[in-house]
Protein backbone atom coordinates (compact mmCIF):
# COMPACT_ATOMS: atom_id res chain seq x y z
CA UNK A 1 0.00 0.00 0.00
CA UNK A 2 1.27 3.30 -0.52
CA UNK A 3 1.97 6.09 2.07
CA UNK A 4 0.30 9.07 1.93
CA UNK A 5 2.51 12.22 1.36
CA UNK A 6 -0.33 15.35 1.57
CA UNK A 7 -0.94 16.98 5.05
CA UNK A 8 -4.17 18.86 6.15
CA UNK A 9 -2.99 21.10 9.55
CA UNK A 10 -5.97 22.76 11.12
CA UNK A 11 -5.19 25.19 13.55
CA UNK A 12 -7.89 26.30 16.40
CA UNK A 13 -8.61 26.56 20.50
CA UNK A 14 -9.82 24.52 22.77
CA UNK A 15 -10.91 25.09 26.08
CA UNK A 16 -9.76 23.35 28.91
CA UNK A 17 -12.87 22.76 30.94
CA UNK A 18 -13.85 20.11 28.55
CA UNK A 19 -11.65 17.39 30.14
CA UNK A 20 -12.96 15.25 32.71
CA UNK A 21 -14.16 16.19 35.36
CA UNK A 22 -15.22 19.81 34.20
CA UNK A 23 -16.11 18.30 31.15
CA UNK A 24 -16.66 15.10 29.56
CA UNK A 25 -13.72 14.47 27.57
CA UNK A 26 -11.20 12.41 28.04
CA UNK A 27 -7.65 11.64 27.13
CA UNK A 28 -7.92 10.64 23.63
CA UNK A 29 -10.54 13.09 22.53
CA UNK A 30 -11.29 16.05 22.69
CA UNK A 31 -13.64 19.09 20.88
CA UNK A 32 -11.42 22.01 18.33
CA UNK A 33 -12.99 24.95 17.47
CA UNK A 34 -12.27 26.43 14.06
CA UNK A 35 -13.25 28.87 11.94
CA UNK A 36 -13.41 29.22 7.99
CA UNK A 37 -9.42 29.66 7.91
CA UNK A 38 -8.25 27.07 10.06
CA UNK A 39 -7.93 24.37 7.42
CA UNK A 40 -4.95 24.22 5.23
CA UNK A 41 -3.51 21.44 2.80
CA UNK A 42 -0.20 20.52 0.70
CA UNK A 43 -0.22 17.59 -1.12
CA UNK A 44 3.42 17.35 -0.34
CA UNK A 45 4.53 19.72 2.94
CA UNK A 46 8.62 18.68 2.35
CA UNK A 47 8.01 20.81 -1.12
CA UNK A 48 5.07 22.33 -1.76
CA UNK A 49 3.14 25.57 0.50
CA UNK A 50 0.17 25.23 2.40
CA UNK A 51 -3.18 26.72 0.87
CA UNK A 52 -6.39 27.25 2.46
CA UNK A 53 -9.40 24.95 2.43
CA UNK A 54 -12.57 25.71 2.97
CA UNK A 55 -14.33 21.71 1.75
CA UNK A 56 -14.94 20.84 5.20
CA UNK A 57 -17.62 23.48 5.69
CA UNK A 58 -21.31 22.56 5.47
CA UNK A 59 -19.76 18.99 4.65
CA UNK A 60 -21.60 15.69 6.00
CA UNK A 61 -19.52 12.34 6.88
CA UNK A 62 -21.77 9.30 5.93
CA UNK A 63 -20.28 6.57 8.41
CA UNK A 64 -22.87 3.56 6.92
CA UNK A 65 -25.18 2.54 9.74
CA UNK A 66 -24.07 5.14 12.31
CA UNK A 67 -25.70 7.66 10.13
CA UNK A 68 -25.05 10.70 8.83
CA UNK A 69 -22.98 13.73 11.01
CA UNK A 70 -21.75 16.76 10.32
CA UNK A 71 -18.00 17.46 9.74
CA UNK A 72 -18.06 20.75 11.19
CA UNK A 73 -20.51 20.22 14.45
CA UNK A 74 -22.39 22.64 16.30
CA UNK A 75 -20.48 25.50 17.71
CA UNK A 76 -18.00 25.24 15.18
CA UNK A 77 -15.87 22.29 16.75
CA UNK A 78 -14.70 19.61 14.91
CA UNK A 79 -14.50 16.18 17.06
CA UNK A 80 -10.65 14.91 17.30
CA UNK A 81 -9.59 11.45 17.79
CA UNK A 82 -5.87 11.30 18.83
CA UNK A 83 -4.01 9.07 16.64
CA UNK A 84 -2.16 5.73 17.27
CA UNK A 85 -3.32 5.98 21.30
CA UNK A 86 -6.17 4.23 22.72
CA UNK A 87 -6.78 5.37 26.91
CA UNK A 88 -8.82 3.50 28.95
CA UNK A 89 -12.33 3.92 28.93
CA UNK A 90 -14.04 6.84 31.02
CA UNK A 91 -17.41 6.15 29.69
CA UNK A 92 -18.53 3.12 27.14
CA UNK A 93 -22.04 2.28 26.44
CA UNK A 94 -22.79 -0.73 25.07
CA UNK A 95 -25.58 0.75 22.75
CA UNK A 96 -26.29 5.02 22.99
CA UNK A 97 -29.04 4.60 20.28
CA UNK A 98 -31.09 2.16 22.02
CA UNK A 99 -32.26 1.83 25.57
CA UNK A 100 -31.33 -1.54 26.84
CA UNK A 101 -31.60 -2.32 30.45
CA UNK A 102 -28.44 -2.68 33.16
CA UNK A 103 -27.04 -0.39 30.33
CA UNK A 104 -24.80 2.63 31.71
CA UNK A 105 -21.34 4.21 30.70
CA UNK A 106 -18.89 1.94 31.91
CA UNK A 107 -14.85 3.17 33.10
CA UNK A 108 -12.04 1.59 33.61
CA UNK A 109 -8.61 1.86 36.13
CA UNK A 110 -6.91 4.81 35.28
CA UNK A 111 -9.47 6.87 32.65
CA UNK A 112 -9.57 9.16 35.24
CA UNK A 113 -6.20 9.60 35.95
CA UNK A 114 -5.02 9.82 32.93
CA UNK A 115 -7.12 12.60 31.94
CA UNK A 116 -6.60 14.34 34.85
CA UNK A 117 -2.16 14.09 34.14
CA UNK A 118 -3.55 15.67 30.59
CA UNK A 119 -5.07 18.74 31.88
CA UNK A 120 -2.67 19.42 34.30
CA UNK A 121 -0.01 18.89 31.90
CA UNK A 122 -1.50 21.51 29.65
CA UNK A 123 -2.93 23.63 32.55
CA UNK A 124 0.23 24.62 33.04
CA UNK A 125 1.69 25.80 29.58
CA UNK A 126 2.19 29.31 28.69
CA UNK A 127 -1.13 30.22 26.70
CA UNK A 128 -2.09 26.62 25.86
CA UNK A 129 -5.47 27.39 23.80
CA UNK A 130 -3.90 27.82 20.88
CA UNK A 131 -3.78 24.18 19.07
CA UNK A 132 -2.82 22.71 15.96
CA UNK A 133 -3.67 18.99 14.64
CA UNK A 134 -2.20 17.54 11.70
CA UNK A 135 -3.42 14.46 9.78
CA UNK A 136 -1.48 12.71 6.61
CA UNK A 137 -3.63 12.35 4.13
CA UNK A 138 -4.09 12.39 0.47
CA UNK A 139 -7.76 13.43 0.04
CA UNK A 140 -10.53 15.06 1.86
CA UNK A 141 -12.47 11.45 2.45
CA UNK A 142 -9.82 10.42 4.55
CA UNK A 143 -9.68 12.86 7.15
CA UNK A 144 -12.36 11.48 9.11
CA UNK A 145 -13.62 7.81 10.53
CA UNK A 146 -17.22 6.61 10.58
CA UNK A 147 -18.10 8.57 13.31
CA UNK A 148 -17.15 11.77 11.55
CA UNK A 149 -13.71 12.42 14.34
CA UNK A 150 -10.95 13.83 12.95
CA UNK A 151 -7.62 11.31 13.22
CA UNK A 152 -4.77 13.48 13.81
CA UNK A 153 -1.75 14.27 16.24
CA UNK A 154 -2.25 17.11 18.31
CA UNK A 155 0.04 19.88 19.03
CA UNK A 156 0.32 22.61 21.55
CA UNK A 157 2.75 24.90 21.96
CA UNK A 158 5.20 24.49 25.43
CA UNK A 159 7.92 27.69 25.54
CA UNK A 160 10.51 27.26 22.42
CA UNK A 161 9.35 23.77 21.96
CA UNK A 162 6.49 21.69 20.75
CA UNK A 163 4.41 19.15 22.50
CA UNK A 164 2.81 15.95 20.66
CA UNK A 165 0.21 15.04 22.58
CA UNK A 166 -0.48 11.63 21.21
CA UNK A 167 3.45 11.02 21.45
CA UNK A 168 3.15 12.48 25.28
CA UNK A 169 0.29 10.45 26.50
CA UNK A 170 2.32 6.99 25.11
CA UNK A 171 5.39 7.61 26.46
CA UNK A 172 4.46 8.44 29.93
CA UNK A 173 2.31 5.32 29.90
CA UNK A 174 -0.85 7.20 30.54
CA UNK A 175 -2.18 5.35 27.05
CA UNK A 176 -1.69 2.57 24.82
CA UNK A 177 -0.36 2.41 21.26
CA UNK A 178 -3.26 1.86 18.51
CA UNK A 179 -1.58 1.73 15.43
CA UNK A 180 -3.77 1.45 11.79
CA UNK A 181 -2.81 0.95 8.24
CA UNK A 182 -4.17 4.16 7.62
CA UNK A 183 -0.76 5.86 8.94
CA UNK A 184 2.54 6.20 7.63
CA UNK A 185 5.36 3.76 8.74
CA UNK A 186 7.42 6.43 10.50
CA UNK A 187 3.73 7.34 12.09
CA UNK A 188 3.49 3.45 13.54
CA UNK A 189 7.44 3.59 14.13
CA UNK A 190 7.14 6.11 16.61
CA UNK A 191 4.62 4.77 18.59
CA UNK A 192 5.86 1.76 18.59
CA UNK A 193 8.94 3.36 20.33
CA UNK A 194 7.47 5.56 22.58
CA UNK A 195 4.89 2.79 23.97
CA UNK A 196 8.32 0.38 24.08
CA UNK A 197 9.83 2.83 26.37
CA UNK A 198 6.50 3.35 28.63
CA UNK A 199 6.23 -0.40 28.65
CA UNK A 200 9.91 -0.75 29.39
CA UNK A 201 10.05 1.16 32.43
CA UNK A 202 6.91 -0.24 34.01
CA UNK A 203 6.06 2.32 35.98
CA UNK A 204 3.23 0.85 39.15
CA UNK A 205 0.76 3.19 38.32
CA UNK A 206 0.13 3.37 34.81
CA UNK A 207 -1.14 1.26 31.96
CA UNK A 208 1.70 -0.80 31.18
CA UNK A 209 1.75 -2.51 34.87
CA UNK A 210 -2.21 -2.46 34.68
CA UNK A 211 -2.62 -3.88 31.82
CA UNK A 212 -4.87 -7.10 32.19
CA UNK A 213 -4.08 -10.42 31.00
CA UNK A 214 -7.33 -11.70 31.40
CA UNK A 215 -11.06 -11.20 30.49
CA UNK A 216 -12.79 -11.29 33.26
CA UNK A 217 -16.48 -10.97 35.00
CA UNK A 218 -17.33 -7.23 33.47
CA UNK A 219 -17.90 -4.91 36.97
CA UNK A 220 -21.34 -3.12 37.20
CA UNK A 221 -19.98 -0.68 39.71
CA UNK A 222 -17.25 0.64 37.76
CA UNK A 223 -19.22 3.68 36.14
CA UNK A 224 -18.30 7.02 34.91
CA UNK A 225 -18.31 9.91 37.63
CA UNK A 226 -20.43 12.85 36.27
CA UNK A 227 -18.61 16.13 35.97
CA UNK A 228 -17.87 17.57 39.40
CA UNK A 229 -18.62 14.21 41.12
CA UNK A 230 -17.39 14.18 44.60
CA UNK A 231 -14.75 13.57 45.87
CA UNK A 232 -12.05 14.82 43.49
CA UNK A 233 -9.67 12.59 41.21
CA UNK A 234 -7.54 10.31 43.34
CA UNK A 235 -5.24 8.02 41.81
CA UNK A 236 -4.84 5.78 44.05
CA UNK A 237 -8.64 5.22 43.98
CA UNK A 238 -8.03 5.27 40.56
CA UNK A 239 -5.57 1.80 40.35
CA UNK A 240 -6.43 -1.36 39.22
CA UNK A 241 -6.19 -3.89 36.08
CA UNK A 242 -7.32 -2.64 32.97
CA UNK A 243 -8.02 -4.71 29.22
CA UNK A 244 -7.08 -3.49 25.92
CA UNK A 245 -9.69 -0.48 25.82
CA UNK A 246 -10.53 -2.20 22.67
CA UNK A 247 -11.68 -5.07 23.86
CA UNK A 248 -12.92 -3.62 26.95
CA UNK A 249 -15.27 -1.83 24.58
CA UNK A 250 -16.58 -5.23 22.87
CA UNK A 251 -16.71 -7.09 26.77
CA UNK A 252 -19.34 -4.03 27.32
CA UNK A 253 -21.63 -4.38 24.47
CA UNK A 254 -21.22 -8.33 24.74
CA UNK A 255 -22.62 -8.25 28.25
CA UNK A 256 -24.93 -5.98 27.84
CA UNK A 257 -26.68 -7.64 24.71
CA UNK A 258 -26.24 -10.76 26.68
CA UNK A 259 -28.50 -10.01 29.67
CA UNK A 260 -31.05 -8.06 27.20
CA UNK A 261 -31.00 -11.76 26.06
CA UNK A 262 -29.86 -10.60 22.41
CA UNK A 263 -26.27 -12.37 22.38
CA UNK A 264 -26.68 -16.03 23.05
CA UNK A 265 -23.23 -17.49 22.37
CA UNK A 266 -19.79 -17.20 24.60
CA UNK A 267 -17.61 -13.95 24.55
CA UNK A 268 -15.11 -15.42 22.29
CA UNK A 269 -17.72 -16.45 18.99
CA UNK A 270 -18.75 -12.55 19.63
CA UNK A 271 -15.90 -11.88 19.23
CA UNK A 272 -15.46 -13.62 15.97
CA UNK A 273 -18.47 -12.48 14.36
CA UNK A 274 -17.04 -8.90 14.64
CA UNK A 275 -15.79 -8.79 11.30
CA UNK A 276 -14.48 -4.96 11.66
CA UNK A 277 -11.75 -5.99 13.93
CA UNK A 278 -9.11 -6.98 11.37
CA UNK A 279 -5.50 -6.94 12.37
CA UNK A 280 -1.69 -8.35 11.70
CA UNK A 281 1.28 -8.32 13.35
CA UNK A 282 2.76 -4.32 13.79
CA UNK A 283 5.97 -5.76 13.12
CA UNK A 284 4.92 -7.96 9.86
CA UNK A 285 3.07 -4.95 8.61
CA UNK A 286 6.35 -2.52 8.66
CA UNK A 287 8.18 -5.14 6.75
CA UNK A 288 5.64 -5.12 4.36
CA UNK A 289 2.81 -2.92 3.87
CA UNK A 290 0.59 -5.26 1.37
CA UNK A 291 0.31 -7.76 4.03
CA UNK A 292 -3.38 -8.20 4.35
CA UNK A 293 -5.56 -10.16 7.69
CA UNK A 294 -6.19 -13.55 7.09
CA UNK A 295 -8.29 -16.58 8.81
CA UNK A 296 -6.55 -16.81 11.81
CA UNK A 297 -6.41 -13.04 12.41
CA UNK A 298 -9.59 -11.39 10.86
CA UNK A 299 -11.31 -10.73 14.30
CA UNK A 300 -10.06 -10.03 18.22
CA UNK A 301 -11.17 -13.52 18.98
CA UNK A 302 -7.50 -14.65 18.21
CA UNK A 303 -6.29 -12.78 20.82
CA UNK A 304 -7.93 -14.27 23.78
CA UNK A 305 -7.30 -17.85 23.86
CA UNK A 306 -9.79 -20.78 24.63
CA UNK A 307 -9.56 -19.90 28.87
CA UNK A 308 -9.68 -16.41 28.12
CA UNK A 309 -6.08 -15.58 28.51
CA UNK A 310 -5.15 -12.24 26.20
CA UNK A 311 -2.43 -13.61 24.13
CA UNK A 312 -1.35 -10.23 22.46
CA UNK A 313 -0.22 -6.98 23.52
CA UNK A 314 -1.44 -3.72 22.16
CA UNK A 315 1.95 -2.72 20.85
CA UNK A 316 2.20 -5.81 18.82
CA UNK A 317 -1.19 -5.37 16.87
CA UNK A 318 -2.01 -3.23 14.09
CA UNK A 319 -5.68 -2.96 13.29
CA UNK A 320 -7.39 -2.40 9.44
CA UNK A 321 -10.00 0.99 8.98
CA UNK A 322 -13.00 -0.61 8.32
CA UNK A 323 -14.37 2.60 6.90
CA UNK A 324 -13.04 6.04 7.14
CA UNK A 325 -9.52 6.54 6.53
CA UNK A 326 -7.62 4.27 3.86
CA UNK A 327 -10.51 1.74 3.47
CA UNK A 328 -12.99 4.50 2.31
CA UNK A 329 -14.44 5.44 -0.59
CA UNK A 330 -14.86 9.77 -1.55
CA UNK A 331 -18.87 8.73 -1.00
CA UNK A 332 -17.95 9.02 2.78
CA UNK A 333 -17.76 12.83 2.51
CA UNK A 334 -20.27 14.92 1.07
CA UNK A 335 -21.29 18.33 0.38
CA UNK A 336 -23.93 20.40 1.01
CA UNK A 337 -25.71 19.50 -1.54
CA UNK A 338 -24.95 15.48 -1.44
CA UNK A 339 -22.64 15.20 -3.21
CA UNK A 340 -18.96 13.28 -2.96
CA UNK A 341 -16.15 15.92 -2.00
CA UNK A 342 -12.99 14.93 -4.32
CA UNK A 343 -10.75 17.69 -4.42
CA UNK A 344 -9.37 20.35 -1.93
CA UNK A 345 -9.86 23.36 -3.90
Amino acid sequence: MNEYQGMLRVFGTVALKQFWPNGKSDADTLNLKVTADSFEFSPDPGAKPFRKTTVFQGATVDGGAGGRKKAIRAGSKVNVRLQGIDATELHIKADYNRRLKFDREFRQFLAETAVTELHNLLAGLKDPLKWRIETRVDKPHQVFDKYARMIGDVIVAAGNKEIVLNHWLVEQGWAFPAVYNSMRSDEIRQFLRLSDKARKQNHKSRVWANLAGFVGPLDFSKVYRPVNSSPEPDPKQDAGKALMPKLFRRQVRYRILQLNKLESGDFRSYLARQKSDNWVSAKAYLKNRNIKPGKDNETLASVVDAEYRVIKRPDEILFFEDLGGVDSSPDTLLDANGNPITAWF
